[in-house]
């Protein structure tokens, strides 16, 4: 065989062997077991840390009620939601740790200008002795465009509801769908 072959017949191998390699990474994943159904919850509670109650007591934005509403609207959207439930009281508890709200960039376009938002909190199952999960962090990001100067002057609704729906998507296990908002 001829010795100049052999570079050629060697990148060939790798090439082939990165191929299967990429191929094998994109396969299906194997299905999961169907995890145990979810039982609705009676209450939402919302509190802040607190150095974002602080916070909140500058920024009138920021509010416990708005968020409770915005996680309790996605629970109920997901049938997880029943104030009056008769299988025993469920609370999910919420806390605020972290929350910023920052220029996206320093120009503004039609007198139109983007900020970034990020809510932090942390997730709690309470009430419910059969349900030993720890609580989980969920990490909230929305891109806000506003013709209002300042930062403290507009809605953070988008916020709080991408918040709610990754909430929920971890409490029943799934993925959250793609923000409609990016």
């Amino acid at each position: 065989m001829d010795p100049m072959r052999w570079p050629r017949i060697l990148a060939a191998t790798a090439l082939t062997a990165a191929l299967v390699a990429l191929c094998a990474c994109r396969s299906a994943p194997p299905v999961a077991a169907q995890a145990a159904p979810l039982a609705p919850f009676s209450a939402v509670a919302v509190t802040f840390s607190d150095h974002l109650q602080q916070l909140a007591a500058s920024d009138s934005r920021l509010a416990t009620d708005d968020i409770a509403s915005a996680v309790t609207g996605e629970l109920s959207a997901n049938q997880l939601y029943a104030p009056a439930a008769s299988g025993g009281h469920r609370t999910l508890a919420i806390t605020i740790i972290s929350f910023t709200d920052s220029l996206a960039g320093n120009t503004s376009v039609l007198g139109f200008s983007g900020r970034n938002l990020a809510l932090v909190g942390e997730v709690q199952i309470k009430g419910d002795p059969a349900v030993s999960d720890a609580p989980f962090d969920v990490h909230a990001r929305a891109h806000l465009n506003s013709r209002t100067a300042g930062a403290g002057t507009a809605s953070l609704r988008d916020l709080y509801a991408r918040f709610a729906v990754l909430a929920v998507a971890s409490l029943r296990g799934v993925e959250a769908p793609p923000d409609a908002g990016r």
